[in-house]
């Protein structure tokens, strides 16, 4: 040892307390050591020299081994003690370990003193290090149980047969349900009748060891028969043969959740109806105007005239379509461009039926928003519109192309094209001069559109973008 080992001799005979010592060097213990033989001496002693171990003899004029280590028990001081007799029985001695005494040793066998000392230090620290190990488990606990009782969750244990063994307080503030009311009773009782086949089946396969995934959600009844959402998080409990016992785990209250949720579904739900009523109503409203122009064009002579009512008619229908297809979706953020443009394309090619014209179209399967779709609209009916008119007077076998595809840089490109005669003149995209010519400009800036018109073999628009919303 680097330190001197503190020892207390009970002894009133110096002669028997050198012995002891001369032993104690004869071992090598490197000690420093006191003597008392009054209980005043030995309460001081205790204060102030703070010895490791006490060797006592049994009995002194003023003082006994019983005495002493009645005081010691008094003070809760736990300090070896080891009995040192010569004339006493050992019904005595087993007595004075009774009171606390860590060995007795006889006078004449001092030479086992040394190894006594050595195991009565190292019982004690045993000991110590047991306290120790008590008490940080003794505080663990009281920790763990002061989470488990103030946690927001349930936390919950089962047996074999489902029945709860364990509920935190959370249990009773959530269902109402107190703990007399609850433990040993299985735990379906609680649950909402329509989930009693899914958690059973949960269980069935929690019990055969298959993956079931982290959490479930599931509906218990409250005490005042509410219905309660909670999401579950079960797991196996295993004995110390890793033999299934029960189970164990938290249920978190989500009812207010989902009540929101059903609360916004609903909401949502009655914004989808009376969005589809607006969008039902915009295009018979468009489709009663586009209805007007046409009576208006029957009371007229002048063909111009009519030509105009005729191109405003096509334009609102492109429009109204629009506002169809969103009425008839069940996605009111965006329209399928293929389902659409086969539609508004069939109808244009409908109002020129007298011309033989192929209409190709190679259209990706992808969604556009209506702030993207409604001007796409409008510059195929301006193209298309324009193409059956002028393009094809003396061409055989007419044709035209709608092609709407994504390229690599996740960009819409949008190319309208004839075989026709083309332009005599390319118009200036910059300033142009006819009004068909200007809307598609003016469309073009409102997709933020880069167009270009190629005038070879016919007449070619294409605008290339980046769309708002594609998928």
């Amino acid at each position: 040892m680097d330190q001197a080992l503190h020892i207390l001799l009970l002894e009133d005979n110096v002669y028997d307390a050198e012995l002891i010592e001369r032993e104690l060097h004869k071992a090598k213990l490197h000690f420093v050591a006191k003597r008392a033989d009054t209980r005043t001496e030995l309460i001081t002693h205790i204060s102030e020299f703070a010895p490791d171990i006490i060797i006592s003899d049994f009995s002194m004029p003023q003082l006994n081994a019983i005495e002493a280590l009645e005081l010691l028990a008094e003070q809760e001081h736990k300090i070896p003690f080891i009995l040192v007799t010569g004339s006493q029985t050992e019904e005595v001695a087993v007595d004075c370990i009774r009171k606390g005494a860590n060995d007795y040793i006889l006078k004449h066998s001092l030479t086992r003193l040394p190894s006594a000392i050595k195991n009565a230090l190292k019982n004690q620290e045993v000991e110590r290090e047991k306290q120790l190990a008590e008490e940080q488990l003794k505080h663990s606990e009281e920790r763990y149980r002061f989470v488990v009782e103030n946690i927001g969750e349930v936390i919950f244990q089962t047996n074999e047969d489902g029945e709860f063994t364990f509920l935190n307080s959370a249990w009773e503030t959530i269902t109402g349900y107190t703990n007399l009311e609850s433990l040993q009773k299985p735990f379906t009782h609680f649950l909402h009748p329509d989930d009693r086949a899914v958690v059973f089946t949960l269980y069935q396969k929690i019990w055969h060891n298959e993956n079931i995934g982290k959490t479930y959600e599931v509906r218990f009844k409250a005490k005042d028969d509410r219905e309660l959402w909670f999401e579950i998080n079960p797991q196996i409990l295993y004995d110390e043969r890793n033999n299934i016992i029960g189970t164990f785990g938290s249920l978190r209250d989500i009812t207010n959740q989902k009540l929101s949720e059903q609360q916004l579904k609903a909401s949502l739900e009655e914004k989808d109806i009376l969005l589809k009523e607006v969008y039902h109503r915009v295009k018979n409203n468009l489709q009663v105007i586009a209805s007007m122009l046409s009576i208006q064009a029957m009371y007229l002579d002048d063909d111009q005239m009519k030509k105009i009512l005729e191109d405003s008619q096509n334009r609102i229908f492109s429009i109204a379509l629009v506002h169809q297809k969103l009425y008839a979706s069940n996605d009111l953020s965006s329209i399928a461009v293929d389902d659409y443009f086969k539609d508004l394309v069939g109808q244009i090619s409908g109002l020129y039926g007298g011309y033989e014209v192929m209409i190709d179209l190679d259209i990706e399967n992808i969604k556009l928003d209506i702030d993207t779709i409604m001007p796409m609209g409008l510059i195929t009916n301006e193209v298309m519109t324009n193409s059956f008119k002028y393009a094809f007077a003396g061409v055989e076998g007419g044709r035209i192309n709608v092609n709407i595809n994504k390229n690599s840089r996740n960009q819409v490109v949008f190319k309208i094209s004839d075989n026709g005669k083309g332009f005599q003149e390319i118009p200036d995209l910059k300033r142009p001069k006819s009004l068909g010519m200007q809307l598609i400009n003016l469309l073009a800036s409102q997709l933020n559109a880069e167009l270009t018109l190629e005038n070879k073999n016919g007449v070619t628009y294409t605008l290339v973008f980046t769309a708002k919303s594609l998928n």
